[in-house]
């Protein structure tokens, strides 16, 4: 079953799993870009697609993805195949190198496999690769950070369109923009701002989110829609207390680890998630602490919702684990850009945790340049360096620093 764990087939299996899948492409899709995104693969993966080789990606709880439309029969039926290797935590053995507790691993479960969504997604030769949404409750402006990619030989003039509406049953335009870009191929990067109007802040009280709609048009064809919820707010430090909105905020927060009777790492049903999140509302939480791993985007599409602050906390390590090895280092830098990546836009996420109880010299070192690479990513948000500050003592740094 995909998504799903190796818990659900096996228990406590270890090593190498393969995956088939057959499907068939639309032949209108002949001609577009498309991409095969997955969602979370436990641990390592190797993708084919018709026998021909696609890629390889490491890192078990953050998304990643791959160009297929060379390698895509329109019209036919298409073989999906993938090669994964999980993490091993029990047994005594290595595959591909790697051994007992050396890959990054939230300690609730073995979630090996392919336990999240996998999707196709088709646009034009003109796409939005990702946009990030820096709002600011100062002037009441989002700033969308577009990333829009040319995957022709050519430089196109292309119209973006951005519109900014109220989430609800009657979703309200908020703001609007149109410019007219001249995109060289390859990687183009182009920020647009747009005052809201009449804005309203999200908070615990009133989780009010908006979504941003980007559309791309080349000669009056719409090439890509890209979308994604946010939230107006800003939750910083001022005069050693914590501030939501330019309020003094009193936080409450709760440590969550994450683990479900039978999907382990994944809810086992969106009522089961509402239900643990509003338990935490009513005992008096305004805060929840996702322990050492990115929760699935359902749990934090639930968060944002409903109104609960959280903690961006990722998969890297926990005191002694994972045990030391030249890959480490590799392995640690892509949990912490794939992870901010993923929910930078995110309204209910406040603060990213980066590590967790260090005690060891090589991640010790880390610790200065995943914060420099995190305030990169995103100058938004608190960024904790360490909780429980067994290194050199726990920093967090404001937003913007």
């Amino acid at each position: 079953e995909v998504p799903g764990c190796w818990e659900l087939t096996e228990k406590d299996y270890e090593g190498v799993a393969f995956y088939r899948r057959k499907f068939t492409v639309p032949a209108a899709w002949n001609g577009k870009v498309i991409r095969l995104r997955f969602d979370a693969v436990n641990f390592r993966s190797e993708v084919w697609l018709n026998d021909q080789a696609v890629g390889t990606h490491e890192g078990g709880f953050t998304p990643f993805e791959f160009r297929v439309d060379k390698r895509l029969k329109f019209g036919e039926e298409n073989t999906l195949t993938l090669r994964v290797v999980g993490p091993i935590l029990l047994q005594d053995k290595h595959v591909d190198g790697m051994g007992p507790m050396e890959t990054p691993q939230w300690r609730g479960a073995i979630t090996g496999g392919i336990w999240q969504p996998v999707r196709l997604i088709a646009t034009g030769n003109v796409y939005v690769e990702d946009s990030f949404i820096e709002p600011k409750i100062s002037n009441d402006s989002a700033t969308c950070h577009l990333q829009l990619q040319n995957t022709g030989d050519d430089a196109v003039s292309a119209q973006v369109d951005i519109a900014i509406r109220s989430v609800g049953s009657s979703p309200e335009v908020a703001a609007t923009a149109s410019k007219t870009l001249n995109l060289r191929p390859g990687l183009n990067r182009q920020d647009l701002r747009l005052s809201i109007h009449d804005a309203v802040y999200w908070s615990p009280e009133n989780p009010h989110l908006y979504r941003a709609d980007v559309s791309v048009t080349v000669r009056d064809k719409v090439l890509d829609r890209w979308s994604s919820r946010f939230g107006l707010r800003e939750f910083t430090i001022r005069d050693q207390q914590f501030y939501l909105n330019g309020k003094p905020f009193y936080l409450k927060a709760t440590f969550f680890e994450g683990l479900y009777p039978v999907k382990l790492a994944y809810p086992d049903s969106r009522e089961m998630a509402i239900r643990e999140i509003q338990l935490a509302k009513d005992a008096g939480f305004n805060m929840i602490r996702p322990w050492r791993k990115p929760p699935p985007l359902m749990w934090l599409d639930l968060a944002d919702e409903m109104g609960v602050l959280t903690v961006g906390s990722m998969a890297i390590e926990c005191m002694d684990f994972p045990i030391e090895s030249e890959r480490l280092q590799g392995w640690v830098e892509n949990e912490v850009r794939e992870s901010i990546l993923r929910d930078r836009n995110r309204a209910c996420v406040v603060q990213w945790e980066l590590f967790n109880e260090l005690k060891r010299p090589v991640l010790k070192q880390m610790l200065e340049p995943m914060c420099r690479l995190a305030r990169q990513l995103d100058p938004t948000r608190l960024i904790l360096e360490e909780s429980g500050g067994l290194a050199q003592g726990a920093k967090m740094f404001l937003t913007y620093d």
